[in-house]
């Protein structure tokens, strides 16, 4: 018998969730740390996007989980970690993308993410295809240039 490997998220003034970490496929990242090598790092931030598969229906949009942490090796220093759960039906339509793009800057900030970094994983986001009929303008709500 195999087991699923399960990761907990501390959510933003909710509850703690339990994803099964297969059914919940990574859309974006981002990692930051202090130093130029990461193994030599005191501080490290993680943005992570995940949505949830669904093997139902490949049109319907799963649920969207942002989640991050902080990670630090100093005593006088704090880990953080944080993360927002977008419902279906709070993603869907107009506010697809802004929706999402919001809830990375909520959860970047709650971690104390630079804006460099949560501008990363911004960019990391799946492309828009403009050529295949999608509007060419979004609601790019809650994005810095």
């Amino acid at each position: 018998m195999t087991t699923q490997k399960t990761i907990t998220i501390p959510l933003i003034n909710q509850r703690p969730i339990r994803i099964m970490a297969d059914r919940w496929l990574i859309i974006a990242s981002a990692e930051e740390w202090n130093g130029q090598e990461r193994c030599q790092a005191n501080r490290e931030h993680t943005l992570i996007v995940r949505e949830e598969s669904n093997d139902l229906n490949a049109d319907v949009c799963g649920r969207i989980l942002v989640h991050g942490s902080y990670e630090t090796q100093w005593a006088n220093e704090h880990q953080r970690k944080a993360g927002l759960l977008l419902d279906a039906f709070m993603v869907l339509g107009d506010d697809y993308w802004p929706a999402i793009i919001r809830a990375i800057r909520e959860v970047g900030t709650e971690i104390g993410m630079t804006e460099r970094g949560i501008k990363e994983c911004i960019a990391d986001l799946p492309p828009r295809d403009i050529d295949e009929g999608e509007p060419t303008q979004d609601n790019n709500e809650g994005v810095t240039k």
